[in-house]
């Protein structure tokens, strides 16, 4: 085994780790800034709006799994589903999807 190149590689690698250790500190603040936004957008859904994404987006329901729980049918749930996103992508982004 060629000890030499095994230290240069973990010396490499040494290297590569101290980069990701700088910008994790960034990652989470942006990671929790993205998770405030998405929240502050849910707060201004409809509890049906939440409950729908929730199920489909977190849950990962079909519409066709949610159609007794919402007594409606899997195309008024897709569609209830799009206008969501869109309604979020306009408030997250600010711009009308």
């Amino acid at each position: 085994m060629d000890y030499i190149k095994k230290v240069e590689n973990q010396l490499n690698n040494l290297e590569a780790a101290k980069r990701s250790l700088e910008i994790l500190p960034l990652t989470i603040k942006e990671t929790k800034l993205e998770v405030y936004i998405l929240n502050k957008a849910l707060d201004n859904m409809t509890e049906q709006e939440r409950n729908v994404i929730q199920k489909i987006c977190i849950e990962n329901k079909t519409p066709y799994e949610l159609e007794k729980e919402f007594k409606m049918t899997a195309r008024v749930i897709y569609k209830l589903k799009n206008k969501v996103l869109k309604k979020m992508a306009t408030m997250v982004y600010g711009i009308e999807v």
